[in-house]
């Protein structure tokens, strides 16, 4: 993503952050004496860097900003204010008018501008990564570093993810360039139920949600696989996949919890249910509530047994205090047919 230029400064190393803050002054989100010509520079940045994978969206934007009726002394002073900037720049100065702003937000990408990339993460993976989502911007960049190991690891998961989230109406113009990458790239690399995940934590869900995928042994050849998307029971070969999406906006998930109960007079009739726990806004505003759902698998089928909504709290719970069921739920026999728990 950068030029090899033996004068490459910060931004004309990395089209897409000129590219991205250009459309932060675009929009007015960055305030600044110049964003008209500001605006002008980045996107001639974006749009003229070698290699550059936005220089179309740029080159489009930069003619939607000069309007039909530029003239040649527009185009003259957005040439000067780029010359202006680089000279700027090779001094490792931020931009005048991110130094005026206060936001996280905004020092995380003046941080990724001048490339204090580990700086830059620890600015806006919060915002980036958490609930409720943030406005795009701290996920573009976000996105950007995961997906080229800058200041954090190489992920590109994550980076899917967050150019996933970064893509929700309105929330950029770079908008239209993430949904490219998304398509022509993680979806074409990664698998499908991967790629759905990566859309769905990029969405409302986010990537601290807490669920762990697992595979429960119940015997030898009979096993049962549960992840974000569903369950997939196999039993000696048949095997049956279930869709559930079960995860809601904000969601933080306990841990799943399998418990082999015995029932009928003799109490020798095995029953294999599965526990599934999130922690979910409830209707009440502030209000998170603790929605159990309880399943039942039998052979290759997967029964719905009971929902719950167990207990509230006044606030979004992160993975130290989410609980466990171990601590809300304890087991007792089925009744009537059906398996039951008591709250504790």
């Amino acid at each position: 993503m950068s030029a090899k230029s033996p004068e490459c400064d910060t931004l004309n190393c990395n089209p897409l952050a000129a590219f991205f803050l250009a459309t932060l002054f675009h929009s007015g989100r960055v305030r600044g004496d110049d964003n008209y010509l500001r605006t002008c520079s980045l996107y001639q940045i974006a749009a003229r860097t070698t290699g550059s994978p936005v220089a179309r969206q740029a080159e489009l934007l930069l003619r939607d900003l000069a309007g039909p009726g530029a003239t040649a002394l527009f185009w003259e002073l957005c040439e000067q204010s780029r010359r202006d900037h680089q000279n700027t720049a090779r001094s490792r100065q931020e931009p005048s008018a991110l130094q005026e702003t206060r936001s996280t937000t905004e020092a995380g990408i003046a941080a990724f501008v001048r490339k204090d990339y580990g700086v830059a993460a620890q600015m806006l993976a919060p915002a980036a990564e958490g609930w409720p989502p943030d406005d795009g911007a701290a996920s573009f960049f976000m996105g950007v570093m995961y997906e080229n190991g800058l200041g954090v690891v190489q992920d590109d998961f994550r980076a899917c993810a967050m150019y996933a989230r970064g893509i929700r109406p309105g929330s950029s113009p770079a908008g239209d360039w993430q949904a490219g990458v998304l398509n022509g790239s993680y979806l074409d690399r990664m698998p499908q139920t991967r790629f759905q995940e990566c859309l769905l934590a990029g969405g409302t869900l986010g990537l601290h949600h807490g669920f762990e995928p697992v595979t429960i042994t119940v015997e030898p050849g009979y096993w049962v696989s549960i992840d974000l998307l569903g369950v997939t029971v196999a039993d000696h070969g048949n095997e049956k996949r279930f869709e559930q999406v079960w995860a809601g906006p904000g969601a933080v998930f306990l841990p799943v919890r399998y418990t082999q109960l015995l029932s009928g007079p003799l109490r020798n009739q095995r029953r294999n249910c599965i526990e599934i726990a999130e922690w979910l806004p409830a209707s009440e505003p502030g209000k998170w509530m603790l929605l159990w759902r309880l399943y039942e698998v039998r052979g290759v089928e997967l029964k719905d047994i009971a929902i719950e909504e167990l207990v509230y709290r006044p606030s979004r719970p992160d993975l130290t205090t989410r609980g466990t069921l171990d601590r809300r739920l304890r087991p007792r026999r089925p009744q009537a047919g059906r398996a039951s728990s008591t709250k504790s």
